[in-house]
């Protein structure tokens, strides 16, 4: 009979196109539903903050890049800080190391290095020059070259701001020579693009210190469009003069 039961109540079931077997104890469809849990996505990696302005000095803000967690940092890339003599009036900031650079671990050692040195000495400086007047400190945004020479994302460069305005506090220099549109948009806060960016001269704050900071035209760029060497040279002219005027 139990069995006989349960056949004539399935068959009245599809009789009447019933589909679904109602839950044996009350559920409330209005009450929230339990947070979902969020998977991070594996392709990025957390933020690490990270207190630059703490650097001691340049060893040990140099530490604290090298440590910190970053995607570039991968096998056979390495790790480039600066070149030059630290007590120099002028400071010099690209974006990011080459593929020569990377090898020698050391800033602008490519043609557009070989350039970048042709261009200070038309000025009377030189970054192997102990003398501050007459020398030059040289460093990027960012210590490790992105994948195929790309230019840095505007998050990669974001992350080492702090860094570089710690790195500029430290050298104190008198000018510093923001070199193409990655280092002149990120110093100058200013997304214009760097033609017309080039030959301003903003004072900046670098923790407790302001310095002056000039957007010029990047060596690598003077490369590709030698035409653009005579608005460089003007740039290179008035760097010249506001050390001058400096002293």
């Amino acid at each position: 009979m139990a069995s006989h039961g349960y056949s004539a109540l399935l068959n009245w079931h599809q009789t009447y196109g019933v589909d679904d077997i109602l839950m044996n104890q009350p559920r409330d469809f209005t009450a929230a539903k339990p947070p979902q849990k969020n998977n991070p996505d594996p392709t990025k990696t957390p933020a690490t903050v990270i207190n630059f302005a703490q650097a001691a000095d340049l060893a040990d803000l140099a530490r604290m890049m090298e440590e910190m967690p970053f995607p570039l940092k991968k096998p056979g890339v390495n790790f480039v800080f600066a070149d030059g003599n630290p007590n120099a009036e002028l400071m010099v900031v690209g974006e990011a190391p080459g593929e020569e650079e990377n090898r020698l671990k050391l800033p602008f050692m490519g043609q557009a290095g070989k350039l970048l040195d042709q261009m200070l000495s038309a000025i009377g400086i030189s970054r192997a020059n102990e003398n501050p007047k007459l020398g030059a400190y040289i460093t990027n945004i960012l210590p490790w070259r992105p994948p195929a020479n790309r230019k840095p994302t505007n998050d990669e460069c974001q992350a080492f701001k702090p860094a570089m305005l710690r790195h500029g506090e430290l050298i104190a220099p008198k000018l510093i020579l923001a070199m193409g549109g990655t280092s002149s948009n990120l110093l100058l806060g200013d997304d214009t693009g760097i033609t017309r960016l080039r030959g301003q001269c903003i004072e900046i704050a670098f923790g407790s210190r302001h310095i002056k900071v000039l957007a010029t035209l990047h060596p690598a760029y003077l490369l590709r469009n030698p035409l653009a060497k005579r608005e460089a040279w003007a740039d290179l002219k008035k760097a010249k003069m506001i050390l001058e005027q400096e002293s």
